[in-house]
């Protein structure tokens, strides 16, 4: 992930997923205040929980009523 600037402002690019890459507005315009959205984009980019499929969740969630 890295901060690149246009049209003024401040983008952070990264690849998603599937290799693509993808990219986020900081909504900044100097470059200190990129990276302290960086920080905290990554704490909660860090912090969103896994993809896992409906059949997997269903078990999860019936062996916990049991």
């Amino acid at each position: 992930m890295f901060p690149s600037k246009r049209n003024g402002l401040y983008y952070l690019w990264f690849r998603d997923e599937l290799g693509k890459r993808q990219k986020v507005t900081t909504h900044a315009r100097t470059k200190s205040k990129a990276l302290e959205f960086l920080r905290n984009y990554n704490s909660l980019k860090a912090k969103t929980p896994e993809k896992i499929l409906l059949s997997k969740f269903i078990q999860e969630v019936l062996s916990r009523n049991r």
